[in-house]
């Protein structure tokens, strides 16, 4: 019964996931989005303001990550994987957030395309993808081991 329970909440936690994103107009400003999905490569980047745009970037990333933490506590059922992947979110925050801020501020033109992948893994849950194939294959390399 508590393995439906679990399988249950990754669903529920899933269907949050998507629900941020099928929601994302009305929960966040995205300054960025209408650019990019126009013919940007021909267009100057729009002015924004690199406060807002910050602040609900990592609204997003926040809520993206807490839902994919909570997804691998379930999946894993390992404090030592959950304390991981929070450092890896907490330093992937880090060093994304900086280099987007810091491409906004400096020479938003020059660097559309590094903006772009740098936005997108920052509001989308990619992260959760990489980790949670890590440590599938970390609790397989035990069972082997063992």
């Amino acid at each position: 019964m508590y393995q439906l329970y679990r399988y249950l909440l990754i669903i529920l936690l899933i269907g949050l996931l998507i629900s941020v994103r099928v929601f994302e107009d009305l929960l966040f400003i995205d300054e960025l989005k209408q650019f990019y999905l126009s013919d940007f490569q021909n267009m100057s980047l729009p002015s924004i303001n690199i406060v807002t745009t910050g602040f609900y970037t990592t609204l997003r990333y926040a809520i993206n990550s807490l839902i994919s933490l909570g997804i691998i506590g379930l999946l894993y059922k390992k404090l030592d994987y959950i304390k991981a992947a929070l450092w890896v979110y907490v330093f992937a925050y880090i060093i994304l957030m900086t280099s987007f801020i810091a491409l906004l501020h400096a020479s938003p033109d020059s660097s559309k395309m590094i903006i772009f992948y740098i936005r997108r893994f920052l509001i989308h849950p990619l992260l959760l993808f990489v980790l949670t194939a890590g440590f599938y294959f970390l609790s397989n390399k035990k069972l082997v081991q063992e």
